[in-house]
């Protein structure tokens, strides 16, 4: 028995410190590292993630602009997460985007200093200490308000009626007239929407008389819609219950006119819009002292007030053409004739004493606004075709050939082709013995009366 027992304890597994076998110990130590290994990876992934939240952040949204003045503008967006600040840019000449501000702790920022009626760009993008948003977010296109015309002159000149100007914005698309009376409010039906921006005049008619009339005047641009600047002061007037003294029908030939001879009248319409073929017609008249009438475009006068001035400094007759020549017959308008009045006589000082009607088409409508302004009206009796031509030498032949004592001969400034053969038809006509005068001029040798207003005349 006792033999045994001591075989056992010689083949007895070798123990540690700690009474266990080794193969338990490897088996807790692979455990314990898989466990570090775990927790290693778990950090790294949480690092990982943590720095991808960091590195992201969402371009700019929610923006708008407000506080839209003549010089300046607010430009507004929403928080963005993770985001310690914004950059701003512009838009410059060269259609780039340049930075213009770094905005920290806010979520918007005011412009200043721009032009007035003037479209802008914007842009804005997010940034942190680790990253930037991806794209600059753009704001929509934005313009100032345009600065307030100026009221210059404000009459009354006739009963009902009241004459207003301003100053011109050239930046702004037109203007919005306004008036009451004085201790009332101003009403939509009370304003006067004038789509140019160098037409700064207009009448005010049918007001009650002996009351004062308060007016101010609005520039406007058309950007995403009508944007209407600040108004200008107000101005008042009374409005008068007196009629302008009838003109004299009294009227002189002018000088060197000599009713016993020959004339026609050489005539021309459709001006002042080609400065070129204008100026050099103007030229041969100035040369051979001959006289002419022109029947001119009013939206044109503006834009050519010298060829006008010199016009009248050369005794040339002013005339009337309607506004812009787009109406004909009954839809030309009695404002379509007053407003072409009014823009001669602003430029020339005086208004023109001639009409003729577009196309030729008088109508019991336009012969009474004429006789109200104080215009004869003219037709021709010799047409030259030269807007379907455009040929000199026929237009040449067609005023020349058959012309006889009397005859209105019509012509269009706008076409060099009319002013070469003008070059022509003037010394030629001389030639012939003709005087070269003016409508009024031809009307009062031949008739020994004055041009009467209202009344049409072909041929004398």
């Amino acid at each position: 028995m006792t033999e045994n027992r001591e075989e056992r304890e010689e083949y007895q597994l070798p123990q540690n410190e700690t009474g266990e076998p080794p193969q338990k110990k490897s088996k807790a130590a692979l455990i314990t590292l898989i466990i570090c290994l775990t927790v290693v990876v778990i950090a790294l992934a949480g690092v990982a993630a943590y720095a991808f939240v960091l590195t992201k952040i969402d371009d700019v949204s929610g923006l708008t602009v407000t506080d839209v003045t003549q010089s300046g503008l607010t430009l507004n967006w929403d928080s963005t997460p993770r985001a310690d600040g914004y950059i701003v840019y512009q838009m410059n000449d060269k259609r780039v985007f340049e930075k213009i501000a770094d905005v920290n702790g806010k979520n918007s920022y005011t412009v200043t200093k721009l032009d007035q009626a003037k479209e802008y760009a914007f842009s804005v993008s997010a940034y942190n200490r680790f990253a930037h948003s991806e794209r600059q977010t753009a704001f929509p296109i934005s313009c100032t308000l345009p600065s307030p015309p100026k009221i210059t002159k404000m009459t009354s000149p006739k009963k009902g009626t009241v004459h207003v100007e301003w100053s011109q914005n050239d930046r702004a698309d037109g203007y919005i007239l306004e008036f009451k009376t004085v201790g009332y409010d101003y009403r939509e039906d009370s304003k006067v929407i004038i789509e140019r921006t160098d037409e700064c005049f207009n009448d005010i008619t049918e007001l009650l008389p002996k009351t004062e009339l308060c007016v101010r005047v609005s520039s406007f641009v058309n950007s995403n819609g009508r944007l209407t600047g600040k108004p200008s002061e107000e101005k008042t007037v009374e409005v008068t219950d007196e009629e302008p003294e009838e003109k004299s029908n009294e009227k002189t030939l002018s000088e060197g006119v000599d009713p016993d001879k020959p004339m026609v009248a050489l005539t021309f319409d459709d001006g002042p819009l080609n400065g070129s073929s204008g100026e050099r017609i103007l030229d041969v008249l100035e040369k051979y002292k001959a006289k002419a009438t022109f029947f001119m475009i009013g939206s044109g006068a503006l834009d050519h007030s010298d060829n006008i001035k010199r016009k009248k400094k050369l005794g040339m007759e002013l005339g009337n053409h309607t506004w812009d020549h787009t109406h004909y017959g009954d839809k030309v308008t009695a404002e379509d004739i007053s407003k072409a009045s009014e823009a001669i006589r602003k430029v020339a000082g005086e208004a023109p004493t001639a009409f003729r009607s577009p196309g030729g088409l008088s109508t019991d409508g336009i012969l009474s606004e004429c006789a109200a302004e104080g215009m004869a009206v003219y037709h021709w009796s010799i047409d030259t075709e030269d807007w379907k031509t455009r040929d000199a030498d026929k237009v040449y032949h067609a005023a020349v050939d058959k012309v006889k004592d009397g005859d209105i001969i019509l012509m269009h400034e706008i076409y060099d082709s009319t002013a070469d053969a003008v070059a022509k038809i003037v010394p030629a006509l001389i030639d012939k013995g003709y005087q070269l005068v003016t409508c009024s001029d031809l009307v009062q040798a031949k008739s020994g009366n004055p041009p009467e207003a209202g009344k049409q005349y072909s041929r004398m």
